[in-house]
């Protein structure tokens, strides 16, 4: 599967998507309130991983938000901490 030569799987040195590849992860947690005794449902995610709710009768809800620079507020919050201006860390 892995070959010095052609990256993982054949998929050259960064994968498929250049400076687009990258990693994610989505969580999810139910947990009770200790003040309230109340069970409650405590969702994260980094990059592109979504996590969606999806109840008994099928009804789906979006419990987090992709984090892609494709969206503008993601683009100025990477390149706020950039170390270097002059070279931006998102390109197309």
């Amino acid at each position: 599967l892995l070959s010095t030569k052609n990256g993982f799987m054949g998929l050259g040195e960064r994968g498929i998507g250049g400076a687009k590849c990258g990693a994610t992860a989505a969580t999810a947690m139910i947990y009770q309130d200790p003040n309230s005794g109340v069970s409650k449902l405590v969702a994260a995610n980094i990059g592109d991983a979504r996590t969606l709710l999806v109840t008994s009768k099928g009804a789906v809800k979006q419990l987090s938000f992709d984090h892609v620079p494709d969206q503008v507020v993601e683009r100025e919050r990477i390149e706020r901490f950039n170390p270097n201006p002059k070279q931006p860390l998102v390109r197309f």
